[in-house]
């Protein structure tokens, strides 16, 4: 299993499966008394090749790199 984080903003890993590859992505979170999981969000793709992995990494990254990182006052 591969896993690597895109700076303090998401974490991806790559699973081989039968099928294919398995890409999770999900954006870590600290858990609280109203989040009973680590991460504010995770998203799980089948996939039937890493190089079809490694687009939708290269999407959701392009997404993030985006998105403001201060929230504007």
């Amino acid at each position: 299993m591969q896993s690597v984080e895109i700076p303090q903003l998401i974490k991806y890993s790559m699973t081989p499966i039968d099928e294919g590859v398995l890409l999770c992505i999900w954006e870590p979170a600290p858990l609280s008394e109203s989040r009973v999981r680590p991460f504010l969000f995770m998203a799980r793709y089948r996939l039937a090749s890493e190089t079809e992995a490694q687009q939708i990494l290269e999407y959701y990254e392009t997404i993030y790199e985006a998105a403001p990182t201060e929230t504007p006052a």
